[in-house]
């Protein structure tokens, strides 16, 4: 028997070493195992690359676009989003509550969900399918006007984008 928290080395006949076995010491926590290759990029708030609600926005050519936030109680948040950020990243960075984004943007939990105000011509890119498929799964009735604000990178275009934010995400 191996003593507690030292690595013992178990032999065959031959005595040539097969592996190495390590034991917990009694009454010490087991710790999660995490290889290295998993560890979020610095700076990403451990949300992994697009989840970067705590790294400052890029200020790529310093392009920007004026989103309109608008809350199910009437209120409106106004901000201004530095390209090529997408809505939802605009939103977390600013503090605007009401889009969860829990995946980090990677279009997968339907958190971001937001509706596009009718009123605006503003260009956006098509919907692809992961998005299409995700808006049904989104905890407030999709529409016509349902985006995924993480799908919505920012354009100098979308200045004066209007979005409208559900009553519940999860």
């Amino acid at each position: 028997m191996p003593t507690p928290g030292r690595a013992a080395v178990r032999e065959d006949a031959s005595s040539a070493p097969l592996a190495a076995v390590f034991t917990v010491p009694t009454g010490a926590a087991p710790r999660a195992f995490r290889p290295s290759c998993a560890r979020a990029p610095r700076g990403s708030g451990g949300h992994g690359p697009r989840a970067a609600a705590t790294t400052p926005p890029s200020d790529e050519g310093n392009a920007m676009a004026k989103i309109t936030y608008k809350h199910p109680d009437g209120t409106a948040t106004v901000v201004d989003v530095h390209a090529p950020d997408t809505v939802m990243r605009g939103a977390k960075l600013n503090g605007v509550d009401g889009i969860e984004a829990q995946c980090g943007g990677a279009a997968q939990c339907g958190t971001c969900h937001v509706y596009v105000d009718p009123a605006g011509a503003v260009p956006l890119p098509a919907m692809d399918e992961v998005e299409d498929d995700v808006l049904y799964t989104t905890a407030s009735p999709r529409t016509a006007r349902s985006r995924l604000s993480c799908q919505l990178p920012v354009t100098e275009e979308m200045d004066g984008l209007v979005v409208h934010l559900p009553e519940r995400q999860t």
